[in-house]
């Protein structure tokens, strides 16, 4: 059965929200004010269809938008966003009983993001591929390009992709890339490699991988924190501090 419903306003995730007698109903990827369609099951609008736009949709900047589960609000318009991030930081402090001004909220340029965490997977053909988790599924969209991340970052895929491929050595690996672009070059953490029994990687995928960041010129890469190689001490710029980073570091 389809339902037809009106957006009333966007939850914590990103998620338009329709109040109904049954109470809300999540809709991915809407707007406030937006008449939308789809099928409700279990309090989510699946295949929704936008019956009437809100006028601060826009068009997403990303190719993959909507499809990959990095983003979730690339389709309304800037000044809208921003208002709601600042609410958002209201509502978190109103619930401690936390009472102050919240600043407007600080817009940060597209192109500027200086860490990724990439999940590798095989495909069908063999290739190592890189890219972030569909919205809801734990499948693997493939990342080829990505207008909020630094545009050395996006340069770096193909060389990432062959740091990634001697970590899927054991067929239970699901290797995520902790990237990091730093003073010093790409500083690269991997986690979600399956042990093997008698303890870590082969000798053979560790001196792959060796080989693969010395290609790639990482300055360091790191498996859950512990450093397999490090060409450079990376570091990074907060104000007039030169800070260095500690493997596995989240900034």
């Amino acid at each position: 059965m389809t339902d037809t419903l009106t957006i009333a306003r966007v939850g914590g995730q990103g998620d338009g929200i329709a109040e109904t007698p049954a109470g809300p109903v999540f809709a991915p990827l809407t707007l406030p004010g937006e008449t939308v369609r789809g099928v409700v099951r279990d309090g989510r609008l699946e295949e929704v269809e936008i019956v009437t736009p809100s006028p601060d949709r826009i068009a997403p900047v990303s190719p993959q938008y909507g499809d990959c589960g990095g983003c979730s609000l690339q389709h309304w318009a800037t000044e809208p966003y921003l208002d709601w991030k600042r609410e958002q930081v209201r509502l978190a402090l109103n619930r401690e009983k936390i009472e102050v001004a919240v600043e407007p909220t600080v817009a940060v340029a597209p192109g500027t993001r200086r860490r990724l965490a990439l999940h590798a997977r095989r495909g069908p053909d063999g290739r190592v591929l890189l890219g972030f988790k569909a919205r809801k599924s734990w499948r693997l969209v493939e990342v080829t390009r990505c207008p909020v991340a630094d545009p050395r970052l996006v340069a770096a895929l193909p060389a990432l992709a062959k740091v990634a491929e001697p970590f899927l050595e054991h067929p239970k690996s699901a290797p995520t890339l902790h990237v990091t672009l730093t003073l010093d070059g790409l500083d690269v953490d991997i986690t979600g490699v399956e042990r093997r029994s008698g303890g870590g990687l082969s000798r053979d995928a560790q001196m792959k991988a060796i080989e693969a960041s010395a290609a790639a010129d990482l300055a360091r890469l790191s498996l859950a924190g512990e450093t397999l190689v490090m060409a450079r001490q990376p570091h990074v710029q907060f104000g007039p501090a030169t800070v260095p980073v500690p493997p596995g570091g989240f900034l």
